[in-house]
């Protein structure tokens, strides 16, 4: 009876603890920080879909700080396509900013250096 009550606060720990884990830090420079979100990755071993956010260090405008990415990534031929791109405020989206006010080809360029780095995260 005694761990009945015990199974929810470990759970919880467990949650809290290791909740973290699942968004990993691939790629650092003076401009940004890649993260990759482990939890999201669906596909298969050639095709895989995840989502990527870019904490902009350097080069952020006034209202600008973080740019996230929904992306198809090609194992077989090294490729990656954008589906979806947001810019924002805060991270993950939290204020979200209206692409046709900013140029979003510069953030694209500035990310691209990144690519290369999610290959091995992501493709087997």
């Amino acid at each position: 009876m005694k761990y009945k009550k015990l199974l929810p606060i470990l759970l919880l720990i467990t949650y809290s603890t290791f909740g973290a884990v699942f968004e990993k830090i691939f790629f650092e420079n003076d401009s940004i920080v890649a993260s990759v979100f482990l939890t999201q990755v669906e596909g298969n071993i050639m095709l895989s879909k995840v989502f990527v956010a870019f904490k902009l260090i350097k080069n952020k405008t006034a209202n600008i700080s973080f740019y996230s990415q929904y992306l198809v990534v090609d194992c077989s031929n090294k490729q990656i396509s954008i589906i979806e791109e947001l810019l924002s405020a805060e991270a993950y989206g939290k204020y979200e900013v209206e692409n046709s006010s900013v140029d979003i080809g510069k953030f694209r360029e500035l990310v691209q250096p990144s690519y290369k780095s999610l290959y091995p995260q992501i493709c087997m």
